[in-house]
């Protein structure tokens, strides 16, 4: 603890200011796809193991489509490389 106190004296810090920009991780126009995409996936693994099997194969499918859709939208995306 007070290497950390310390470590923020010499930088310049403010104590107890924190080191995430809270205002850039929960900004409302980004989108959080992958977010959805894993809990949509963890869904699925437990109606898997616990549901019918008919319901399970059918949101497989479209969480795969889902997945596949959103690989395609980054794959897409021209990379502005500064060289």
């Amino acid at each position: 603890m007070a290497l950390l106190v310390l470590s923020d004296r010499i930088r310049g810090k403010q104590i107890g200011e924190s080191i995430i920009d809270w205002r850039i991780l929960f900004c409302p126009d980004q989108p959080m796809e992958f977010t959805v995409l894993f809990l949509a996936t963890a869904v699925v693994m437990l109606i898997a193991w616990r549901g019918q099997r008919p319901l399970a194969l059918g949101l497989f499918g479209a969480v795969l489509i889902a997945c596949v859709a959103t690989y395609l939208h980054h794959a897409t995306d021209t990379l502005k490389l500064s060289f």
